[in-house]
C-alpha cells in the first residue's frame, strides 16, 4: 500500500496498482473555493498516517485534514475551526476532487466499470455502467466496480449532521474515471 502527499495532491494505491492518483482536497469558504493541501503544514507519523494543518488567514479559519491508511482502506477526516469572532460561511467540502491529471484505476478498462448510485431516500438504488455522456450522482456512498478484474473502490461518507453528501462520477475517454466526493 502506498500513500503519498506531493505538493497539493494526494495519491493512494495498493501493490496491484488499484487506487487513486493525483487527487485534490478543496473547501468552499465564504463562496471561494480553496485548496486545502497547498502550503499546509504536514505531519506524517508514518507512511500510513499524515495530518495536514492549514490556517486560512484571510478567513480566520483552520482546517486539519487527516489521512490514515490501513488494510487497503483510506480514511480522510477533516476538522474545521473558526479562529475569528466573525461568522464564516462554509460550502461544500470536497474530499476527493478530480482534475485533468487525477486518475482512479481498478484493473480492467474504465469503460466497463459499473457504479452504484444511491438515491439517499427510500427510492431504489441503481447500478449503472459508467458513461462519458452524463455525470452520475450517488448520495452518501459511491461504489465503483470493475466486473473484469473483480476490483472495487468504495467512496463513502459518515456524517452525523445530515449533510447533503454526493459522489459524482464521470468518464472521459482520454482522462479515465473521474469522481468528486462532495
Amino acid at each position: 500500500m502506498n500513500f503519498l502527499i506531493e505538493k497539493n495532491k494526494w495519491s493512494f494505491t495498493e501493490k496491484s496498482g488499484v487506487g487513486i492518483r493525483n487527487a485534490y482536497t478543496k473547501l468552499y469558504i465564504n463562496g471561494d473555493i480553496q485548496d486545502v493541501l497547498t502550503d499546509a503544514f504536514v505531519l506524517c507519523k508514518s507512511e500510513k498516517s499524515c495530518t495536514l494543518s492549514k490556517v486560512f488567514n484571510k478567513y480566520g479559519l483552520k482546517a486539519e485534514t487527516a489521512f490514515k491508511s490501513e488494510n487497503d482502506i483510506l480514511l480522510i477526516n477533516m476538522e474545521i475551526e473558526n479562529l475569528s469572532s466573525e461568522d464564516i460561511i462554509l460550502g461544500k467540502c470536497i474530499l476527493l476532487f478530480s482534475e485533468d491529471d487525477t486518475e482512479i484505476r481498478l484493473s480492467g478498462k474504465p469503460e466497463g466499470y459499473k457504479v452504484i448510485c444511491q438515491s439517499g431516500w427510500t427510492l431504489n438504488n441503481r447500478i449503472l455502467k459508467l458513461s462519458s455522456e452524463k455525470a452520475l450522482i450517488s448520495k452518501t456512498m459511491g461504489f465503483i466496480h470493475d466486473p473484469e478484474s473483480k476490483k472495487n473502490i468504495n467512496i463513502s461518507f459518515c456524517t452525523f449532521d445530515r449533510a447533503n453528501t454526493e459522489v459524482v462520477y464521470g468518464y472521459e475517454h482520454e482522462a479515465g474515471v473521474k469522481a468528486q466526493c462532495i
